[in-house]
C-alpha cells in the first residue's frame, strides 16, 4: 500500500509533500499529493473530534448527542478531504486552522440537519 511509504514522515513533511506535488504535471505526483493530504487528514481525526465536541458544546450542549457529534465529525472530515485542491495555506498552523474551520462549519450543518 502506498500510504505505508508515508509512515515515517511527520505531519510537516506530509504537508510539504502535498504542497510540492499537488499541481504537478505528472499524474502520479498529483496522486501522491492527494494521498499525503488524506493521510494528514486521517492523522488529525482526534483533533477534528475535539473541535467538534467543543463547538457543539458552545452551541447549546449538543455535544452529548452522539448522532449529531458523529455526523459533524463525518462532515468535517469530508470537508477537509474536499479542501485539498483549494488549500491556500503553507504551514501546519494553516492546516490546523482549516481543521478547526471545517469542524465549526460541519457542526452548524449537523445541527441544522437535526432541526429538520
Amino acid at each position: 500500500m502506498a500510504h505505508r511509504a508515508f509512515r515515517d514522515l511527520d505531519d510537516g513533511e506530509l504537508l510539504e509533500l502535498f504542497l510540492e506535488h499537488r499541481e504537478a504535471g505528472d499524474p502520479d505526483a498529483r496522486q501522491r499529493a492527494q494521498l499525503a493530504w488524506s493521510v494528514l487528514t486521517a492523522r488529525h481525526i482526534d483533533r477534528v473530534r475535539s473541535y467538534v465536541v467543543v463547538s457543539l458544546h458552545r452551541n447549546g450542549g449538543a455535544g452529548s448527542n452522539v448522532a449529531v457529534r458523529d455526523e459533524a465529525v463525518r462532515l468535517a472530515v469530508a470537508r477537509l478531504l474536499a479542501l485539498a485542491p483549494s488549500f491556500a495555506g503553507g504551514s501546519l498552523g494553516d492546516f490546523r486552522r482549516a481543521v478547526r474551520r471545517a469542524a465549526k462549519l460541519a457542526c452548524a450543518d449537523a445541527l441544522a440537519g437535526k432541526k429538520r
